[in-house]
């Protein structure tokens, strides 16, 4: 029962908590930890990021003898690596015993996540052996790095592609800003027979928003429907904003009718943002009602996005109506980009003292 709490909480949103309940099973009871036990502790202790609670764990496994277990040794060399730590990460994978291709993987990612990117080659090369996994670590990290030929090379040396392969590329490509090779992948991707999955198609409708490919985003528009990907939440959110970035707002809108029940938060607030950045701040104001009748729940994003055509539009007592909702209804902390929204808003109309109070 503890492990599963301690998995439960390790992958929740306070980590912490997973530490806590390993402390708890320690003191109250007299159960051992496993190998399960360590390794759920120690990726909670990754994912919040506190070294010291994880030096403090990888001394406990030392003393109960979990240290050459090569399931919690891997979990060591990923939590140190996430701690910002790769002298210890690679001294963890140093002293597993044989180390297999899964650990062999975990520490070249540990070298990519900490921007050791020359030690990630060295360590790929002295592979012993590697899978389809390893070439994904390598193209993976060449692209956070913004190393993108040398991620081409590498792609180009795979003898098999799956498709996270391909996904690696086109999104890696969009978040680079080489929007034209995302395309190409992409055009490339589907010519050898592979089906586009989320991830992809996601990466190039990204490429063609911040390009303003409006023309390839229709071309994609006709696969996804044809291909029955529209039923994916995010992939229909993500051309809902293609479409409203290049300047068809109409094209969002039937995109966001097409969903019917499908839409979150997400959808209504790309919507809204839509209406905002082309100057229908009443289209905004009314479909942020529209929303709160369906009892979808606006965040912190959806307020900037509203308040934003509040100030465009003009629509001074909306935007502070508005603002005062963010507050009591939904408990929402304005952030720097909320009270610059409050700010221009004033600024378009009101007292310039108006203005000042929000400035302080």
């Amino acid at each position: 029962m503890y492990n599963t709490l301690i998995r439960g909480l390790s992958q929740s949103n306070a980590p912490q908590h997973s530490i806590l309940t390993y402390i708890e099973m320690r003191r109250k009871t007299i159960l051992q930890p496993d190998s399960f036990s360590f390794a759920f502790v120690l990726k909670a202790v990754a994912n919040y990021k506190c070294l010291n609670d994880g030096i403090q764990l990888h001394c406990d496994l030392v003393r109960r003898g979990f240290d050459t277990h090569l399931f919690v040794g891997t979990t060591i060399v990923s939590m140190y690596a996430e701690c910002g730590c790769i002298g210890f990460s690679r001294k963890a994978f140093d002293e597993l015993p044989e180390p297999n291709v899964v650990a062999w993987n975990a520490i070249v990612t540990a070298c990519f996540r900490c921007g050791d990117v020359k030690g990630a080659e060295v360590l790929f090369s002295e592979m012993p052996l590697r899978n389809l996994t390893s070439w994904n670590v390598m193209i993976a990290g060449y692209m956070k790095g913004g190393e993108l030929e040398s991620a081409k090379r590498v792609f180009g040396e795979m003898t098999a592609k799956d498709e996270v392969s391909w996904s690696t590329m086109i999104v890696g490509f969009a978040h680079n800003g080489s929007f034209d090779e995302a395309f190409g992948f992409f055009r490339e991707l589907t010519s050898v027979g592979m089906r586009a999955n989320e991830v992809s198609l996601t990466g190039v409708l990204s490429a063609c928003a911040q390009s303003g490919a409006f023309e390839f985003g229709k071309v994609l528009h006709g696969y996804i429907e044809k291909a029955g990907l529209g039923l994916i939440v995010s992939v229909s959110n993500a051309l809902l904003d293609t479409y409203s970035r290049c300047g068809n707002v109409d094209m969002a809108r039937s995109v966001f009718n097409w969903m019917m029940n499908d839409k979150n938060v997400i959808s209504w607030t790309s919507m809204i943002a839509a209406y905002a950045m082309h100057g229908l701040g009443e289209e905004a104001v009314q479909l942020f009602y529209e929303m709160e009748l369906l009892g979808i729940c606006p965040d912190g994003i959806t307020f900037i996005s509203v308040l934003y055509a509040c100030s465009h539009a003009g629509l001074i007592e909306e935007g502070i109506i508005l603002f005062h909702k963010m507050q009591v209804t939904y408990g929402i902390e304005p952030s720097i980009e909320h009270y610059g929204c409050m700010v221009d808003l004033y600024g378009r109309g009101w007292p310039i003292e108006q203005s000042l109070y929000f400035c302080d």
